[in-house]
């Protein structure tokens, strides 16, 4: 077995189908192959066939906090390949940094892996991603409270600009997550993503929801979904989620994506009442080891 290190996607071996298929004991499998495209760097396995086998990647990383994800090939498990790619990611990431991991399926030898190298685990059973299946739940109803308006846009206007990166840090610090670059990006059309903002009538933006497309054909992931402080507990984030849901079945999308930072967040509980399906979340944190 020979373990690659890769700087780039282009040097990925692994295919979005093969690494689709890598998660068979998931909910919704499909829905964790849009992972590689985010992989800054990372090490790849691969066999004496020159098949891809395992791929282990950082997905953020700064000067405290690394995120890490991957996967081994079903076929292939047992052999230790999973505890190499580990180690070989954890030789080059600073022993300063906390690092967390989310395996995505629980059933493997993960935990004992993790365990072994000085991971806990954060918050077992946390339902913390919702999968919304349009064809098989009904259109939510919007009902938008009074004094606000909801639009669906490609691109945020550039009289909204400043309001949105104000939400969009407001999303990271209830994240525990550094402030980066803007999240939002510009999307040519339905087929890339849109934002729904919600914002006082006549007014300024309060709230917004955003879903972008994944590699997985009309799946939609949604990155953002906040509404400021002093405007929630009115129905705004309700209202959002049933806009968003709305348009992308409009679109023609056949699922969104979701996630919640918590199991008490009000996104909780909103997911669950719009008919999202709540699969469990579980984080694995190394604390810095000086």
């Amino acid at each position: 077995m020979l373990l690659t290190r890769f700087k780039s996607l282009a040097e990925i071996v692994t295919t979005k189908t093969a690494y689709e298929a890598w998660h068979p004991l998931s909910a919704s499998p499909r829905i964790y192959s849009h992972i590689p495209l985010q992989f800054r760097w990372g090490y790849e396995a691969i066999s004496e066939a020159g098949q891809s086998v395992g791929l282990m990647g950082v997905m953020y990383m700064d000067e405290a906090f690394a995120n890490v994800r991957g996967a081994v090939d079903p076929g292939v498990r047992g052999n230790g390949i999973g505890g190499d790619l580990l180690e070989a990611l954890l030789s080059e990431i600073s022993p300063e940094l906390t690092v967390m991991i989310q395996p995505t399926d629980v059933r493997t030898a993960a935990p004992a892996l993790l365990s072994k190298r000085g991971f806990h685990c954060e918050d077992a059973g946390v339902v913390e991603t919702f999968l919304h299946d349009l064809a098989e739940t009904p259109s939510p109803e919007l009902d938008v409270p009074d004094g606000y308006d909801l639009t669906t846009v490609f691109g945020v206007p550039s009289e909204d600009l400043e309001r949105v990166i104000h939400l969009e840090k407001v999303w990271c610090m209830e994240r525990s997550q550094p402030v980066g670059p803007r999240l939002i990006g510009e999307y040519s059309g339905p087929q890339e993503g849109f934002v729904v903002l919600a914002r006082e009538t006549g007014g300024e933006v309060v709230g917004l929801a955003n879903v972008e497309m994944t590699n997985v054909q009309g799946l939609g992931l949604t990155e953002l979904f906040v509404v400021d402080p002093p405007h929630r507990r009115r129905g705004i984030g309700r209202a959002l989620k049933a806009a968003q849901l709305l348009s992308a079945r409009q679109f023609g999308w056949r699922e969104v994506l979701a996630t919640v930072p918590e199991a008490e967040h009000p996104a909780t509980r909103i997911n669950a009442e719009l008919g999202g399906l709540g699969m469990d979340g579980l984080r694995w944190v190394r604390e810095p080891l000086t």
